[in-house]
């Protein structure tokens, strides 16, 4: 009985390991958000359903502006404490359907699956406005600039990530602190 016991006790305590080790595989280590990996796993299986069911899909990639200036004036810890402050605020303002990830470095994905392109620019309009008034711990206001795609028939998720990429180009070379939809 009490090899019963001990073997169990080490078979919980494996099971719960795997279980973070799922998790950790998935997640961006900083934001706690979906990592790439896990991102390009669920991108590809919406589009999948968006086809399958005939129903619409949007993806924005959102980018925070003049983010390389935080890092070299104010050091790459407090560039870490607005990224994980900009995760929050992405996380708090999409819905419970949407699927947000860190795409790297500055750079953040949001997939909005059942939205068309306009739904998908006012959500990102959202973020922006939502970034904006965020009080940041660097005590800077900070700006997002977004680039929004909706899901064409023969797209494949490069050429819907491609779409959005040019998007988020047009945001910024316009500006910044907007969204553009292609």
């Amino acid at each position: 009985s009490v090899v019963l016991v001990t073997s169990l006790f080490w078979a919980f305590k494996l099971k719960g390991a795997n279980e973070r080790l799922r998790v950790l595989s998935r997640t961006d280590s900083l934001t706690g958000l979906a990592n790439r990996a896990e991102l390009n796993r669920c991108f590809d299986a919406e589009v999948d359903r968006a086809r399958r069911y005939g129903r619409p899909l949007s993806v924005i990639l959102l980018d925070l502006d003049h983010f390389k200036r935080v890092n070299d004036d104010l050091g790459h810890l407090a560039g870490d404490r607005v990224l994980v402050a900009f995760a929050d605020v992405v996380r708090a303002t999409v819905r419970g359907s949407d699927t947000v990830g860190r795409w790297g470095g500055e750079e953040f994905l949001v997939l909005c699956p059942e939205t068309d392109g306009e739904q998908a620019r006012v959500l990102a309009d959202r973020i922006g406005a939502a970034t904006r008034r965020h009080p940041f711990a660097t005590g800077l206001a900070h700006t997002v600039s977004g680039g929004v795609a909706t899901l064409r028939g023969g797209d494949s998720v490069d050429s819907l990530l491609h779409r959005a990429d040019e998007a988020l180009y047009r945001a910024k070379s316009g500006g910044r602190d907007q969204a553009c939809a292609l």
